[in-house]
């Protein structure tokens, strides 16, 4: 009886284990995001009107294009 509860308390700690993987890979992606948006809504000191705009169009896609690939990603089924 011992040694089954601890085959049970060890796929606990496996799932536990695999959620946090998740949850650092997505922490992570959320973090590249923010970076490539505050970037492009920096502008610089130099940019013409037209510019900013573009450019923070431009992080704007980057960012979403970031998050839809690691949503992507995580759909897959592992190996």
């Amino acid at each position: 009886m011992p040694e089954e509860r601890l085959d049970r308390v060890q796929m606990r700690l496996d799932v536990v284990e695999k959620r946090i993987r998740i949850l650092e890979s997505q922490v992570s992606t959320l973090t590249e995001a923010i970076r490539v948006l505050v970037h492009g809504l920096e502008g610089t000191p130099i940019a013409q009107p037209g510019e900013e705009q573009r450019s923070a169009g431009q992080a704007a896609r980057q960012a979403h294009e970031l998050l839809l690939l690691t949503e992507q990603a995580s759909q897959r089924p592992e190996r």
